[in-house]
């Protein structure tokens, strides 16, 4: 289920393209600046960095 909600967030929204792919190109231009920009970079690769913790911390216990 977290799978599905990071591959989710990590596209949406798709038309006209994803968030990612908007601030990815806003970073290398340098005018990625504004706090909110910011933000909404966080806020969609969240579920990703979760699922990675997850998926890190199920090896360490094995």
């Amino acid at each position: 289920m977290l799978g599905l909600f990071a591959i989710l967030m990590a596209v949406l929204p798709v038309q006209p393209e994803p968030h990612l792919v908007e601030k990815w190109r806003m970073l290398l231009e340098g005018t990625l600046t504004s706090p909110l920009d910011i933000f909404d970079v966080f806020w969609h690769l969240l579920p990703t960095f979760i699922l990675a913790l997850k998926f890190v911390f199920s090896k360490i216990e094995t």
